[in-house]
């Protein structure tokens, strides 16, 4: 039963002693199948246990919608040669980790399609250390590769903003034509954006074509000071978002100059087309219908 719900949970290195299902999450009680280590100083394998150390929670998945943690103990070996103790690695973790491997693979894949909160809320890891997980994953950016994948067409950036319940916003940058992350900045100061784009190989900074922004000044500004011979373009959908907020605003303060009620749904009749109910309302609030002006 051990060895099946190990090859289920992708128990690698591990021993299954027992499980602890609960109502939210299941613990199993683990140990490494290695009673053996190599100590890190003079390279000597050792069985010999000095101590058992404290019993350690670490997060592994989500299974059938509920959390998986493995309970385990790290033991602390004594090396003959050395005269010294050492703290065995356990298996699937690295130093200081809280998260096994395939814990931490997990999240990645939940990241690719879902928000911050809601991998949040599904897997109980907090904004912090989903954020770490993902930084970790980035690998270093091979530019001569990202430029040679152009084409020789040059490459074409994208500088965008995201924010985890509209704040702690960070910075994302792309290569737009290959559909391809290059890098998550820890903030979105202009001279962390100014530093990124700085630390760009010149040879490969001197073939970045366009950069597409949202439309923030600051970004437009550290662009043009960076990347003089790039043409900065805004993004279509910051332009709509833009200029639906400012229409919004000219229909609320009509409707307090006008004392009228006057719905969203009637002031896109310039995109969608006048209907009947809509004439009514702007004839009574005396206003021109902006779709039957364009066709007179």
């Amino acid at each position: 039963m051990s060895d099946a719900i190990g090859k289920l949970l992708r128990l690698q290195g591990w021993r299954v002693l027992g499980v602890d299902d609960q109502h939210e999450q299941v613990r199993i009680r683990v140990q490494p199948r290695r009673a053996a280590a190599v100590c890190p100083r003079c390279g000597r394998e050792s069985r010999r246990v000095h101590a058992r150390g404290k019993e350690r929670r670490l997060w592994h998945g989500v299974v059938v919608g509920r959390r998986v943690e493995l309970l385990a103990r790290s033991s602390r070996l004594w090396c003959p040669e050395c005269a010294k103790a050492f703290t065995a690695p356990l298996p699937q973790i690295g130093k200081w980790q809280r998260r096994t491997e395939p814990g931490e693979l997990y999240l990645r894949q939940e990241l690719q399609t879902q928000s911050f909160g809601t991998v949040s809320r599904k897997t109980g890891v907090g904004y912090w250390a989903l954020r770490r997980v993902l930084e970790r994953s980035v690998e270093p950016i091979c530019w001569e590769q990202v430029l040679e994948q152009s084409g020789g067409a040059g490459l074409r950036l994208g500088v965008d903003e995201h924010s985890f319940r509209h704040q702690d916003m960070v910075i994302t940058v792309t290569e737009v034509a290959q559909h391809r992350v290059l890098s998550l900045l820890p903030d979105d100061r202009c001279r962390t954006l100014e530093a990124f784009l700085m630390g760009i190989p010149s040879q490969v900074r001197e073939q970045i074509r366009e950069v597409c922004i949202d439309m923030k000044e600051g970004f437009r500004k550290s662009i043009q000071r960076c990347l003089p011979q790039a043409k900065v373009v805004v993004d279509p959908f910051h332009v709509i978002q833009d200029a639906n907020n400012r229409l919004d605003e000219a229909r609320q303060l009509e409707q307090q100059l006008r004392r009228l009620t006057l719905k969203k749904s009637h002031f896109w009749s310039l995109r969608s087309g006048c209907t009947p109910g809509s004439a009514t309302i702007w004839t009574r609030s005396g206003l021109v219908c902006p779709s039957c002006a364009s066709i007179t």
